[in-house]
């Protein structure tokens, strides 16, 4: 999610590295951080990074072709039914 909001990807991974870090110091998962944690950490975790802290949030952002989002799923089981289809 940060590399898609222009963050680099070095200081994404420490960002992200440093949330876990918070999470597991204070016995909660990631999702349940506060917001005012997320910015202490790094001013890039804005309240929508909530967005994709969940099963449903974490596949949906992954769009792309051969992405675990419902429509790029439903792309490749077309292809791949198309192909047993023609054998």
């Amino acid at each position: 999610w940060l590399v898609k909001q222009g963050v680099p990807f070095r200081v994404a991974h420490e960002v992200a590295g440093e949330c876990v870090k918070v999470a597991e110091a204070d016995g909660k998962e990631l999702d349940e951080l506060t917001d005012e944690q997320f910015a202490k950490i790094s001013a890039h975790l804005t309240p929508e990074v909530r967005t994709v802290l969940n099963v449903p949030g974490a596949l949906a952002s992954r769009s792309g072709r051969g992405g675990t989002a419902p429509g790029a799923v439903a792309v490749q089981l077309a292809e791949v039914k198309a192909d047993v289809a023609a054998q």
